[in-house]
């Protein structure tokens, strides 16, 4: 079975507007890295189509698994970080 690094990256290869970062650093992390997604469809925009993307792949509890998720503006678009979990670490 994928981890949940692998499904979100499944998600942005194959939805429409959404970029996959692996090594996002967002802010109070000192250096540490998380993965990351890059749209400019807005947060709620992008949850919604994540967590439709994940409970159709068999995802159970997505709120559990994805953790606290966290937002960064970079100018005309913004980053879904999720802080606890790295391409390395699920």
């Amino acid at each position: 079975m994928q981890g949940i690094a692998e499904l979100i990256e499944e998600f942005c290869e194959c939805t429409e507007g959404y970029y996959f970062r692996p090594d996002y650093s967002g802010r109070f992390m000192y250096g540490r890295k998380c993965i990351g997604i890059v749209t400019d469809k807005g947060v709620a925009v992008a949850m919604g189509e994540l967590y439709e993307f994940l409970h159709n792949r068999g995802i159970v509890n997505i709120t559990k698994a994805l953790g606290s998720p966290a937002t960064d503006d970079m100018g005309l678009k913004t980053i879904l970080y999720f802080p606890y979990i790295s391409k390395a670490s699920d």
